[in-house]
């Protein structure tokens, strides 16, 4: 499936989540709640799934972005925490996303390789530690904290480990693209 046809099933899947949620606390509606937050749940996760299966980058990102997008519109405005941390996502992928023209520009990337200090704690198996990696190392720390809290639900916790999963692997996807650049 495209691009898009993720990013508007994950828009869905936050939607059935976070209506279930509202539906698991609203007495009478406890039923229709659990269903539409497992719905949300399961569809999220094929939809994770597939984007990590594409080996696409920015397919990745975007996907991860829209769900975090989704989930922050669904957050209780009084929850400052969660957006602060959502918004932080936010700003991480978009960074994440621009770097991507560059990466895949091979002089364009040489002068960003060179911008970059060889220290280890700048680098990420040897290429620019850049917004890319922050962002996804950001990410990567923000679902483990997410996985510590207490009652979740086996389901949810398996959707976050598998987000987990994907920062990883569009890392190394992003690994790869950046050996490309300095080939």
């Amino acid at each position: 499936m495209g691009e898009i046809g993720l990013l508007d099933r994950i828009a869905k899947a936050v939607a059935s989540i976070a209506e279930g949620r509202r539906g698991l606390e609203t007495e009478g509606s406890t039923e229709a709640g659990r269903v539409s937050y497992r719905d949300g749940l399961a569809e999220a996760m094929a939809v994770f799934q597939e984007a990590t299966a594409s080996s696409d980058a920015r397919t990745s990102i975007l996907v991860d972005h829209a769900y975090v997008t989704q989930e922050r519109q669904f957050c209780d405005p009084q929850d400052a925490d969660a957006i602060g941390s959502l918004t932080a996502a936010v700003t991480g992928f978009d960074d994440a996303l621009r770097v991507l023209p560059t990466v895949a520009d091979t002089l364009a990337y040489h002068f960003v390789e060179t911008s970059y200090p060889h220290d280890s704690n700048y680098r990420v198996s040897g290429m620019p530690k850049d917004a890319f990696h922050v962002a996804c190392i950001g990410h990567k720390m923000r679902l483990l904290n997410t996985l510590r809290t207490p009652g979740l639900s086996m389901m949810e916790k398996a959707v976050y480990q598998q987000r987990r999963m994907n920062m990883s692997a569009v890392q190394d996807v992003y690994l790869e693209l950046q050996q490309t650049a300095m080939r």
